[in-house]
């Protein structure tokens, strides 16, 4: 739960080792490359066989048949397989398209029987022309001065061929296009394009074995793109080149020693008050996940805090409480089991995993705490109900909406206090935490306020809650301004006084980013209900459709809560990241930084 603090390096060497030594640096791997030329070089653009390898790679990638890797061999020619690769890309994309439309042209044609629709010319200059006629408008064709005939009936319709040059007024019905070639043509070919996709499906999968190698030769021609961007941001002085970077403080003596090693000058400094260093976080590895809910938003500035941890555990307790129930958190672990061992191989990989290793540990103890499984309370649940009910705890009542509506506000005010007190603690030597202190005796004077109004707690908290309030106010009133303290003159005075009015409209703000937290309550009761209704849908049609009420129960129940999970998960990923990434935010000082980009090799040698 760190920024892991940055040493600005400058590395000196003679010009004709300038290659040499900059392959090296990137061999090591923890260097952070800046320019030291007046315009920055544009990043290399990787070579136009690289970019259709990329597209050919993740083509294979989602075949879902994958084979062994082959066997390495000296005569692999990428840019050959890339291009056989993305030309059955295409043909599979065509073949696919086609079939589609024969698939409609089938549908069409079949009702009107087997024949093909003969060209105009045929019929010196008529042509045919395809009507569905609803039955109770038939009466209307007498009118019709073109020849015309009933070829057919289906599903109340009579299916009219009438036969003119122009297209014929006043015929009722649909105008049909149909597909010029007979019935037994169109099937035939759906035929042969299953056919050929097959082939394609298999030519695909064969040239999965070639993964590993495209992914070495791309990491390779990335690795190439990276170390030419390199070298276009040293400066180069007469017969001595300068590369400068931002470097880790544990591996500067490392960086030292490949220095000393290949007799290079090497500069180490702080950071400046005006430099802006690159953000590296650094957590244990079973709490990283972390660090993707925070950087999915935004990467906090060097000099401000971490706070991926406390965003990963606040957003898996959101989570739960807007999935709300214990059946859905046991269809998330087995979703998260099927993904265990693809989500296991790299290390962002890893990371995720851990993280929802979380949500769904979260998930599955608030279901069982307000006893819901997929919508049926605990009590209800057959078999087992009555040991359920027992791990149930009973303040947790999601039938009362008043209770949960409170827990979502005391949640939110502990929320808010939380990134204040985080803010007043790394700012304490400055009248800012004092500032930042005092909004979080705001957010709790405001919550004893507003529960002895509501009679939750006692009257005389009231008055602790008014008086907590006027303190804080006062404090940010007076000492939120930036501006000399004390006062130079009276224009300074003056303006001290609108900075601190001005810092108090964020009251304003406090309020709505409390409500804000009301989400959790109304997204969990939706959840809630709405598993409750598919539950009686379910029961109702089992009930009226005698004996097919089996299957249309298992259907109604399967379609309504496959639809609720996914709302669920939808809801829980964005609400619950909102409340981090905008309400605790807002209130955390956070700073926008740059991200710590290592120039590293990605190729395995």
């Amino acid at each position: 739960m760190a920024i892991v603090p940055m040493l600005k390096a400058t590395v000196l060497g003679l010009l004709p080792e300038k290659q040499e030594v900059i392959e090296k640096l990137q061999e090591l791997g923890f260097m952070h490359v800046v320019s030291l030329r007046d315009q920055p070089a544009a990043r290399a653009e990787l070579p136009e066989v690289a970019v259709e390898a990329h597209e050919a790679l993740k083509y294979l990638k989602s075949c879902p048949i994958q084979r062994p890797a082959a066997k390495r061999s000296a005569d692999f020619d990428l840019q050959k397989l890339a291009r056989e690769v993305m030309q059955l890309e295409r043909r599979q994309r065509e073949l696919s398209d086609e079939r589609d439309h024969l698939a409609k042209s089938v549908q069409s044609v079949r009702p009107w029987g087997e024949f093909r629709v003969p060209a105009p010319e045929r019929l010196a200059g008529l042509r045919l022309w395809f009507y569905l006629v609803p039955r109770e408008e038939a009466e209307r064709l007498s009118s019709v001065e073109d020849p015309w005939q009933v070829v057919g009936q289906s599903e109340g319709k009579d299916h009219v061929v009438v036969v003119s040059a122009e297209e014929p007024r006043g015929v009722p019905g649909q105008l049909v296009e149909l597909d010029p070639r007979p019935l037994s043509e169109l099937e035939e070919r759906i035929g042969k394009v299953d056919l050929e996709l097959e082939e394609i499906q298999l030519a695909r999968a064969r040239a999965t074995r070639f993964i590993p190698r495209i992914e070495q030769r791309l990491d390779e021609a990335d690795d190439q793109a990276s170390l030419r961007h390199a070298m276009q941001q040293t400066l180069d002085e007469q017969a001595v080149f300068a590369v400068q970077g931002w470097v880790p403080s544990a591996k500067v003596d490392e960086l030292r020693s490949f220095a000393k090693k290949r007799g290079l000058g090497l500069q180490v400094e702080e950071p400046a008050e005006t430099d802006s260093p690159p953000t590296l976080l650094e957590n244990p590895e079973l709490l990283s996940g972390g660090e993707s809910t925070v950087t999915f938003y935004m990467t906090p500035g060097y000099r401000s805090w971490d706070p991926s941890l406390l965003v990963m555990f606040a957003f898996a307790t959101f989570f739960a409480m807007i999935f709300a129930d214990a059946g859905y958190s046991l269809v998330l672990a087995l979703l998260l089991g099927s993904v265990w061992r693809r989500m296991s191989r790299t290390r962002s990989g890893v990371r995720l995993r851990n993280l929802f290793v979380l949500i769904v540990l979260f998930s599955l103890l608030y279901g069982v705490s307000i006893g819901s499984y997929f919508g049926v309370p605990a009590a209800r649940v057959p078999g087992v109900g009555g040991a359920l009910d027992a791990l149930r705890v009973r303040w947790l009542d999601t039938n009362n909406n008043d209770q949960m509506m409170l827990i979502s506000i005391l949640i939110g005010v502990f929320h808010l206090v939380l990134a204040n007190l985080v803010v007043a603690w790394r700012t304490r030597r400055s009248l800012a935490g004092l500032v930042n202190l005092a909004w979080a005796n705001n957010f709790v004077g405001g919550l004893l306020m507003g529960l002895s109004s509501y009679e939750v707690i006692g009257a005389r908290h009231f008055q602790l809650g008014m008086w907590m309030l006027i303190g804080g106010a006062a404090t940010v009133l007076f000492f939120s301004s930036s501006r000399p303290l004390p006062p130079r003159s009276l224009g300074d005075a003056l303006l001290r006084f609108v900075d601190g009015l001005l810092a108090l409209t964020k009251a304003s703000a406090a309020f709505a980013d409390v409500l804000s937290y009301l989400r959790l309550f109304a997204l969990g009761l939706a959840s809630a209900q709405l598993a409750g209704t598919f539950n009686q849908l379910a029961s109702d049609a089992g009930a009226s459709l005698g004996s097919i009420g089996i299957l249309a129960t298992a259907l109604v129940f399967l379609l309504g809560h496959t639809l609720n999970f996914a709302l669920g998960i939808m809801s829980g990923v964005v609400h619950g990241l909102r409340l981090n990434c905008i309400e605790f935010f807002n209130w955390s000082g956070l700073e926008e930084g740059h991200p710590f980009r290592a120039f590293s090799k990605k190729a395995r040698t």
